[in-house]
């Protein structure tokens, strides 16, 4: 059983998706996935054990989902959100551990990163570094080049003008001011349907 998105596409991609009882609410890729109304943000325990998985992969463990399933004596693996591309390398490989698909895995893993450097060696790069600015939301929260989303970026060379301002974990909060004065080349918006970010800076 499947609690998240990301998992959900791994254990298909490496073909252990006949093995799927189920997955969760937010789980809409691949379209065979099997979908439930199970949540991985509020598990119910009860409704998760109906199932009797052999095995519940889960990004967080929420409301003691690793305690209160072993004591139904089902086990938990828990995949937190990968911080870096190679987390999420490895994570490919500890499915394929998991569910015995190790060789897919490994095959997933290596295509992946060769995708990754065709598509960056395709790109053309300009004769200056670009310096960008990505914004997470409205309160100007963005992303240093140490975050998943910022080693994905700088692969192509550029510039994050967010890795000068004190960390915080990787996001820090940054001002109008800030991005003004940085004058970024490129502006990367994460959602502006949901968080009405701001374009127009």
């Amino acid at each position: 059983m499947s609690l998240g998105p990301t998992s959900t596409e791994t254990l298909f991609a490496i073909g252990a998706g006949k093995q799927v009882t189920a997955v969760d609410d937010q789980s809409n890729y691949p379209a065979e996935a099997p979908r439930s109304a199970l949540s991985g943000l509020t598990p119910n325990i009860e409704a998760i054990a109906n199932y009797k998985p052999d095995l519940v992969i889960a990004s967080r463990d929420t409301g003691k989902l690793t305690e209160n399933l072993g004591k139904v004596h089902i086990p938990v693996l828990v995949l937190p959100a990968a911080n870096t591309l190679q987390d999420a390398y490895d994570q490919m490989a500890l499915l394929g551990k998991a569910t015995g698909h190790t060789q897919e895995a490994t095959k997933l893993v290596t295509d992946t990163q060769s995708r990754i450097r065709s598509i960056v060696d395709g790109t053309a790069k300009p004769a200056k570094p670009l310096s960008y600015y990505y914004e997470l939301d409205q309160t100007f929260y963005s992303v240093t080049s140490k975050t998943f989303i910022g080693q994905v970026i700088g692969q192509f060379g550029m510039t994050n003008i967010a890795d000068k301002a004190p960390e915080a974990g990787g996001y820090p909060q940054l001002s109008a001011e800030a991005v003004s004065s940085a004058d970024p080349d490129l502006v990367f918006l994460a959602d502006t349907k949901c968080c009405g970010q701001n374009a127009e800076v």
